[in-house]
């Protein structure tokens, strides 16, 4: 018996500094590890939903009554808490976080506006945001809202903006009026992966050589089409008319 309290006892210790160091709701968190805030970096006061609602910068960021990140009706944000371990430059993590909008001082959160999102992957120049809780604020014992540390981040995949510099769509008559020839060359296809057009089913698609593939888009032809590329993190949405390809 005596044994197994000497193995125990320090494993319940370092569970209870474990606990003790993670987010938490007491009014100061100053973070246990030092934190480099950008010169962008803003620091704000945000009331809650019910004591005059305040919003986060120009963003319709604001908390609610359940002490939660909300977004207002026009500016709809998907927020993930990342944790107390982060940085104000964090890339997004879209493909590794689920929502978790409960404000919690000590922690960081990562938004992105939903308008901005396909899948896992962010609009290419689209603005992020990475927040941190730093404080509750009170009146008394109600907390009336938190103050909240902020930067704004843009990132932009420059194959991907040098890929769609000179994107077309040619028509196919001797492939049928639903098929097009999808040209890029300025980047090999290997990079590039196809989306879906917004109004239709998955297109199919064959690849023809390394700049070129056909298109089965199963739609009238009638107007651009809404063309979405992908590579690694983000994407760009194109409006392509259909073209015909000059003789070679």
């Amino acid at each position: 018996m005596m044994l197994m309290k000497r193995i125990f006892k320090p494993l319940l210790i370092a569970l209870a500094c474990c606990i003790a160091t993670a987010c938490s709701d007491n009014d100061n968190n100053e973070p246990a590890y030092p934190i480099d805030r950008p010169d962008n970096a803003v620091t704000q006061e945000l009331g809650k939903m019910y004591n005059g609602r305040t919003l986060l910068g120009e963003t319709g960021i604001f908390i609610d009554y359940e002490d939660r990140f909300c977004g207002t009706e026009d500016n709809r944000y998907a927020i993930y808490r990342i944790g107390e371990r982060s940085t104000f430059d964090l890339e997004p993590l879209l493909d590794e976080m689920e929502e978790g909008r409960e404000v919690v001082p000590g922690c960081f959160y990562q938004a992105v506006h939903k308008d901005d999102l396909y899948g896992n992957m962010i609009r290419n120049g689209a603005t992020y945001l990475n927040i941190r809780v730093d404080s509750w604020l009170r009146k008394g014992k109600e907390i009336t809202g938190a103050k909240v540390t902020y930067s704004e981040t843009t990132k932009h995949d420059e194959v991907l903006d040098t890929c769609c510099m000179n994107l077309k769509m040619y028509a196919s008559p001797e492939l049928g009026k639903k098929n097009h020839i999808l040209y890029l060359p300025d980047v090999k296809i290997m990079f590039v992966k196809l989306g879906l057009f917004k109004d239709s089913s998955v297109p199919q698609f064959q690849i023809i050589d390394e700049h070129t593939m056909i298109v089965t888009t199963y739609r009238a032809t009638d107007g651009p089409l809404k063309l979405t590329l992908g590579r690694g993190k983000h994407f760009v949405e194109r409006d392509l008319v259909i073209e015909t390809k000059p003789e070679e």
